[in-house]
């Protein structure tokens, strides 16, 4: 399974606002959380929480951090969840929803080779977004006359881009 624990502890203490409760959370001790933050600081040169008489409060940096610290743990999530990572090698079917131009001109190669990796895993394409596990959408950039290229993105179902057919890269 693919995790930061870091990044998951200070997910946490952002989210609860307390060290105490994050240990609670995570079963670890408090001093363990206290430690892995001073740690992470120390790495990244600067105060990710200001503490005031008792309470934590995120710094500018913080935030900031804070924000990155969540992408990079949905996408760990996502990971999992896309490739089954921790899971027994069991039969799975993944239903794959994909956007016209991702279907038409990329997605075999892309079942082919996931089939090779993964073979106790059937790859099914559905027709609506309803029905799918993975959603994989496409942005399209004319560069010239002749010439288009696209980005592809995978996303849970649940994520709220996956609801959208066209998806501008700023949105991100």
């Amino acid at each position: 399974m693919f995790e930061d624990s870091r990044l998951k502890l200070f997910h946490t203490v952002c989210r609860t606002g307390s060290f105490t409760k994050a240990a609670r959370i995570l079963s670890v001790t408090q001093p363990a959380v206290s430690q892995n933050i001073a740690e992470l600081e120390r790495t990244l040169g600067f105060s990710l929480f200001e503490r005031r008489s008792g309470k934590i409060e995120l710094t500018p940096q913080g935030e900031l951090f804070s924000r990155y610290a969540e992408n990079v743990l949905q996408s760990y999530d996502n990971l999992n969840t896309l490739f089954n990572i921790g899971a027994p090698d069991l039969p799975v079917t993944l239903r794959v929803f994909a956007s016209p131009l991702v279907t038409d001109s990329v997605l075999q190669p892309i079942v082919h080779s996931f089939g090779i990796l993964y073979p106790s895993t059937c790859v099914e394409i559905v027709d609506e977004i309803k029905d799918a596990d993975v959603t994989i959408i496409s942005e399209m950039d004319k560069t010239e006359e002749a010439h288009i290229s696209f980005n592809v993105r995978f996303f849970p179902v649940s994520h709220p881009a996956a609801k959208i057919m066209r998806l501008i890269l700023e949105s991100l």
